[in-house]
């Protein structure tokens, strides 16, 4: 019997999406050396304003850079509003990554829920 020709011993990739308050907590759970926390924005967008800690590595040149994430690290990535990162997912799934989460709603949900926290 011909196998199907997929490899069954390579886990699915895990795409996990996560509300603002769900980021924050995780982030607040976190150490920062177990994740790595990926603005996949454009180098204009990261300098008007950034969650603490990110790396920038630009959706444009992910697919080169992505040497720069240590896949041993829970992986976070975020854009502006969360549109790009379904590309974002689907380059890091094509190298291999097999967890990913995503901030859903972006940097801008972030923004909007900080501010909330503030009353």
């Amino acid at each position: 019997m011909q196998s199907s020709g997929v490899n069954s011993t390579v886990p699915p990739t895990r795409v996990r999406y996560l509300d603002p308050s769900e980021f924050h907590e995780m982030l607040s759970a976190f150490h920062d050396d177990q994740y790595d926390l990926i603005d996949i924005r454009r180098t204009d967008e990261f300098a008007k304003g950034h969650i603490e800690g990110a790396k920038l590595l630009p959706l444009d040149s992910l697919g080169e850079r992505y040497i720069e994430i240590d896949q041993e690290r829970v992986t976070i990535i975020y854009c502006k509003s969360g549109r790009r990162c379904q590309r974002g997912v689907q380059i890091l799934r094509d190298r291999g990554w097999h967890d990913i989460c995503v901030l859903e709603g972006g940097y801008d949900a972030y923004r909007r829920y900080l501010v909330s926290l503030r009353g």
